[in-house]
């Protein structure tokens, strides 16, 4: 991937947020819509065609990171020193380019990931406290496009990550 810039550009959007607790259990909500575009790349041109430069020089262009909507959330639970907490992240995708179209002015398909996470706590030992975690990330195993390499300057295809497991231990002393 070659940097590049552009001349004028804007990006806009909203963004909404929620968050509940109580003393056991806890969620929250987060939303947003966005809008980004651009127009005359300035630098790095060489690796572009000259009608997709040609173009963009003329006429604003949505940008790579693109996506008009997204949205995550999320809740847990206390159970003695144990928590329990499952999310979620929703992308409605990112730009592509679709053959014979303008640059970027198409979008990949929509997307929804769901992790999960087992927290264990360990207070007042000689160590101080030591928590320990078990996060399983992509519990469906979802296999879902980020970039599909036909964006602008992206020049390759890029995929969320599939399930993965994390185990981990850490203390404050």
């Amino acid at each position: 991937m070659t940097p590049f810039n552009y001349a004028r550009g804007y990006a806009k959007g909203v963004e909404l947020s929620a968050i509940y607790t109580e003393k056991k259990w806890g969620s929250f909500l987060n939303f947003a819509i966005q809008k980004a575009q651009a127009t005359n790349i300035i630098s790095g041109q060489a690796t572009m065609e000259a009608d997709e430069l040609a173009y963009i020089a003329d006429h604003y262009v949505y940008l790579d990171h693109d996506q008009t909507f997204s949205a995550s959330g999320g809740a847990n639970v206390k159970l003695g020193d144990y928590k329990l907490s499952g999310d979620f992240i929703y992308g409605s995708g990112l730009r592509n380019t679709p053959e014979g179209g303008a640059p970027n002015s198409a979008s990949l398909p929509q997307y929804i990931v769901f992790n999960s996470n087992l927290t264990r706590t360990w207070k007042s030992n000689a160590f101080g406290t030591i928590e320990g975690r078990v996060a399983l990330l992509n519990l469906f195993d979802h296999c879902y496009l980020l970039r599909d390499g036909t964006g602008i300057g992206v020049g390759a295809p890029q995929y969320g990550a599939r399930r993965t497991l994390f185990i981990g231990m850490s203390g404050s002393f």
